[in-house]
């Protein structure tokens, strides 16, 4: 499939999140070579005049690099590669009608990384005398003196469906397969236990997918109140992973237009999942700001659309939020003379 006047193409690829390996540890003015994998999101769409009403397809994908990188001061320079196992897209070139689509299976890249410390100052170095005592394993509960503090957060967050749906496949087989979420807000309020190293919490968001092809519009809104707990399982040099349960009192609304029909059906129902994720957490159960990354596994969540089942097996990624506990800003103030 190739561009010209009558089509035009757009493909794209992002990276959700990643890891890379240092065999070596960074050193400046040293080369250090790296390999990684990550989890990547493609999209394609060739849209076809006159009508250019095709399909946007979003597809998961594993992605391995390899590079070097080089470092002075405060100037890092990235170059590498990326390849694609799976690269191939079965897009839809009417509502009945497939093609295989090869999309290229690697890629050269060159990132240029500018680091900056916004912790130290005069009025900090007590603090970081302090965070420099932990060893560099240890509980996620060391030295909690105070029995636990209130907080609130907020963050940017996108939901990734993960199962097939029956609807779908049966009824419109050239929308995506697994569907993602535009971007929204996780607003989170809760409580953590210090001595305990658990966290309780109520969160609202409110994810929405949308289908477009072939004159037919499907859009999926959720709107959920989501309570939580989860507990934290280690400490790794502020690198603080946790594990929990939720439950979701969720209202989904669905809709589907087209020039011949239009359908529309809310439900209410409460459904159960999985929290995790982790911390970054250097001060432990006395830092006032943290950033969380935070994902929900909601696995048996499901609606029925004229008698056939619509998959909501969804994860939510939320990649930072910034988490706020005003009270331990109080004492951090009192204890030092901030």
């Amino acid at each position: 499939m190739q561009k010209n006047d009558s089509t035009n193409l757009r493909f794209n690829k992002s990276v959700v999140t990643g890891a890379r390996y240092f065999p070596w540890a960074y050193q400046a003015k040293k080369i250090r070579p790296y390999v990684g994998v990550s989890w990547a999101i493609v999209n394609f769409q060739n849209k076809v005049k006159p009508d250019e009403n095709q399909p946007l397809l979003s597809k998961s994908n594993l992605l391995f690099d390899a590079g070097f990188l080089y470092g002075k001061s405060n100037l890092m320079a990235r170059i590498g590669f990326n390849i694609t196992p799976n690269s191939t897209i079965n897009y839809p070139i009417s509502t009945s009608n497939f093609q295989q689509i090869k999309t290229p299976n690697w890629n050269p890249y060159l990132s240029i990384i500018y680091a900056f410390e916004t912790t130290r100052s005069k009025k900090s170095e007590p603090i970081n005398k302090e965070l420099m005592k932990y060893p560099n394993l240890s509980s996620p509960t060391l030295k909690a003196e105070n029995k636990g503090d209130w907080f609130v957060g907020i963050g940017p967050s996108t939901s990734f469906m993960i199962s097939k749906s029956e609807y779908n496949e049966k009824l419109h087989p050239y929308f995506n397969k697994k569907p993602i979420s535009t971007t929204f807000f996780d607003i989170t309020f809760g409580y953590q236990f210090n001595k305990l190293g658990l966290i309780t919490a109520i969160s609202y968001r409110n994810p929405r997918f949308r289908n477009e092809a072939f004159g037919v519009e499907q859009v999926i809104q959720k709107n959920s109140i989501v309570i939580e707990a989860f507990k934290f399982l280690t400490d790794y040099n502020g690198f603080t992973p946790y594990f929990g349960v939720n439950l979701g009192f969720n209202k989904i609304g669905y809709s589907e237009k087209s020039n011949t029909e239009n359908f529309e059906q809310n439900n209410l129902f409460v459904n159960p999942g999985f929290t995790f994720g982790w911390d970054i957490l250097p001060g432990k159960t006395e830092q006032p700001f943290v950033l969380r990354t935070n994902l929900r596994w909601f696995p048996f969540e499901k609606i029925n659309l004229k008698d056939k089942e619509f998959s909501l097996n969804q994860i939510e990624y939320d990649v930072i939020q910034l988490v706020y506990y005003p009270s331990r800003s109080k004492r951090l103030k009192n204890k030092y003379n901030l």
